[in-house]
């Protein structure tokens, strides 16, 4: 039973992880370029998931446990998404579609940062509030 509840996280975290990811692409693209479409958008914003959860697998991303994440797993999350806009951006000039701008790799990078970081940080303060039901008055 153990193996399987584990392995159902991180078929959840791997989701999460990926939506986010794609959700990241457009933004980093809007942030660098307000006026300016994705090209072959049907084709980047997956590819945004997929190269994400790529660079995420040697720093054991989606393994982690967000009910427990800390500052190494933050560091995580960052080495994950600097690789992660790295290895977007070599894709994009490869296949000559090309980031709007020099600075997006680094748009990108902080938004999976921020995108990712977030709601993990996020459910940690929400579960330990209630897992520490300490009465105002005794708190001092």
């Amino acid at each position: 039973m153990p193996v399987a509840r584990s392995l159902i996280r991180i078929a959840v975290n791997v989701a999460v992880d990926g939506a986010l990811a794609a959700v990241a692409v457009p933004l980093a693209w809007w942030i660098t370029d307000p006026m300016g479409a994705i090209p072959s958008a049907g084709f980047c914003i997956p590819l945004g998931a997929a190269v994400l959860l790529l660079a995420g697998l040697p720093f054991r991303l989606s393994r982690q446990y967000w009910r427990f994440a800390g500052m190494a797993d933050l560091l995580t999350v960052t080495a994950s998404s600097v690789l992660g806009a790295v290895l977007f951006s070599l894709v994009l000039y490869v296949l000559g579609l090309g980031p709007p701008s020099f600075g997006f790799p680094l748009a990108h990078g902080l938004t999976l940062l921020a995108l990712l970081g977030a709601p993990r940080v996020a459910y940690r303060w929400f579960r330990s509030r209630e897992q520490s039901p300490v009465a105002e008055a005794d708190a001092t």
